[in-house]
């Protein structure tokens, strides 16, 4: 900028001592057409350097930085763009944490489902009576919820129908009993469900 100011300004000079020569000597036709050639150059020159300080002075106000607005300035702005612009954040804000969400309890019913059925996968094992026994306990813990009270109920009393070991039949009498307590009905119905011998079985361990 400073270079196109310093050249126009040689240009308007250029113009006063020309202007100021024609007016003492007299020229001869070539020498005044000489002189009006390069009075047009320059000007033609000092058009174009002032078109070159507007685009600059334009460019420096289109990169000045905006000053910073947060989404409740852009929100009760009037200007459609902002206000759209908001409101476009905060729904993509609320989509992340609904994904965020569902993501986190899909995790959790996964690893309470792995734990079930790693649970009733013990409870058959019929080389350790310890393992069963841990594995009844998590079954009653785990069928008080809903989504596994019915599964847990069915496991419990057949394997109390076929289990031999007495410390184990007590825990799975314990457990079934522990379910009772949170839905007898459903309990009581199980049992009638089952073979005569076996529910005379069940009966005598339960003490009903």
């Amino acid at each position: 900028m400073n270079r196109a100011s310093t050249l126009i300004a040689a240009v308007f000079l250029t113009l006063a001592i020309g202007c100021s020569a024609v007016a003492q000597t007299p020229l001869t036709p070539e020498q005044m057409e000489l002189v009006k050639a390069q009075i047009a150059t320059q000007k033609a020159q000092a058009i174009y350097y002032q078109g070159q300080l507007e685009l600059a002075r334009k460019q420096a106000e289109a990169n000045k930085p905006k000053p910073y607005k947060t989404i409740w300035d852009k929100y009760t702005n009037n200007d459609p763009a902002d206000v759209f612009e908001s409101v476009g954040v905060v729904f993509c804000i609320i989509v992340v944490l609904l994904i965020l969400f569902t993501t986190y309890r899909a995790a959790r019913r996964d690893q309470r489902d792995m734990r079930f059925y790693e649970a009733l996968k013990r409870f058959g094992d019929a080389g350790s009576p310890a393992l069963r026994s841990t594995a009844a306990g998590i079954l009653a813990q785990m069928g008080r919820e809903p989504a596994y009270f019915d599964t847990a109920l069915d496991q419990l009393v057949s394997g109390l129908m076929l289990e031999e070991h007495p410390a184990v039949q007590t825990t799975i009498a314990n457990a079934i009993l522990g379910l009772a307590r949170n839905d007898r009905q459903s309990v009581f119905a199980r049992l009638q469900q089952a073979p005569p011998h076996a529910r005379e079985r069940v009966g005598s361990i339960l003490g009903i």
